[in-house]
């Protein structure tokens, strides 16, 4: 067995997790996992990005009205953290009969507008719908992997140590 000799400090594992989740990578990047935070940031950020762009930057949002959205796609997008938090926030403010502090972005579509949207957008409202959700349910992965470490950490936190082969 092979040692590590610079072992990577997890620090506080629960910190780790809620950054991951604030912002996808930040938990890798709090432990000095500079470059795999780095790498889970640019392709999630990218993923929810470019799904949010392909919905012409109205497929996040939350409604409390069951025909507008299944809740599943609003769960499912909570992974993200700190992108999808504006639609919970606008949900809250519409619930309530205020306006929408952030105009439109990530507020609830009307059902005429998701008529239209689904109209005209056809399959890219499917796929931009899919590609926001993904990347929200990967974040998921990228936060037990900050509260849990490396792979080879966890494997060499529970080897036995190796025996020495016996003299002949």
């Amino acid at each position: 067995m092979t040692t590590n000799p610079d072992p990577i400090s997890l620090k506080d594992p629960l910190i780790a997790g809620i950054l991951a989740w604030l912002v996808p990578g930040l938990g890798h990047m709090y432990q000095g996992r500079i470059a795999k935070g780095i790498f889970f940031f640019v392709c999630l950020m990218g993923a929810f990005v470019y799904g949010m762009y392909l919905g012409e930057w109205k497929v996040v949002y939350w409604s409390w009205e069951k025909d507008r959205k299944p809740v599943v796609e609003g769960l499912c997008r909570l992974g993200m953290g700190v992108p999808s938090a504006p639609a919970i926030l606008q949900s809250f403010r519409e619930k309530d009969g205020q306006l929408p502090v952030l105009g439109k972005f990530q507020a609830a579509p009307s059902k005429a507008e998701l008529q239209e949207l689904n109209a005209r957008l056809n399959r890219t409202w499917n796929i931009a719908q899919i590609y926001t959700m993904i990347a929200s349910l990967l974040n998921i992965l990228v936060i037990f992997d900050a509260c849990g470490g490396p792979a080879e950490a966890a494997t060499a936190r529970n080897a036995l140590p190796e025996q020495e082969p016996a003299a002949a």
